[in-house]
């Protein structure tokens, strides 16, 4: 089911797009920025099929991912993780979300007194090479057995050592990766299962 979602996520087929359409297309356009529409979809998808209780969020930027990841399942907890205190507020503002716990910090910070295990990650933190891959093996390291990770901006600019970092951790972990290019050429979302 996993690998058929992905596979028909990477060729531009969504099962949840009129929903997100509805729910949320319009304020994407006027607020969002980050990940694209579809990048969207398919995190929504993914939160949706794949039902965790518990995510963590490293690098929520606006929220808008947060807000995507809510929609597929309103009852999970996201944990979030990032460096700046003013980041995601308008939307959680806004949208009077509850079940979202922040950390405001470095993800090394983070990972360093991290007690918890995730059922989903999505990460979207630090775009270095050696901050990516760091970001990427520590979530994984925190994740359930049989637990998903996506990646954002596996194909960007200066950044495509995020998309080698999925494939080489997916090996190290005994999983699998898919890179999925999306309708911007530049950002893209890997995900280890």
């Amino acid at each position: 089911m996993l690998k058929d979602l992905l596979n028909n996520s990477a060729q531009g087929k969504f099962p949840y797009n009129q929903e997100l359409d509805i729910r949320y297309k319009l304020w994407l356009t006027q607020r969002a920025v980050g990940c694209t529409s579809a990048e969207y979809q398919i995190l929504l998808a993914l939160v949706k099929e794949l039902k965790p209780s518990r995510i963590l969020e490293v690098g929520p930027g606006c929220g808008a991912s947060t807000v995507s990841m809510l929609l597929g399942d309103p009852q999970c907890t996201i944990q979030q993780v990032t460096y700046d205190a003013g980041s995601g507020r308008e939307v959680l503002a806004e949208n009077e979300i509850p079940r979202i716990q922040t950390f405001y910090g470095t993800s090394d910070a983070f990972f360093i007194e991290n007690k918890e295990v995730f059922d989903f990650a999505f990460i979207d933190g630090d775009h270095t090479d050696s901050g990516s891959h760091r970001d990427l093996r520590n979530a994984l390291r925190f994740l359930k057995p049989n637990c998903v990770l996506a990646a954002h901006d596996i194909f960007c600019v200066g950044s495509e050592h995020i998309g080698r970092h999925c494939n080489t951790l997916a090996n190290e972990f005994g999983k699998s990766a898919i890179l999925i290019h999306t309708e911007h050429q530049y950002s893209g979302i890997g995900v280890i299962y």
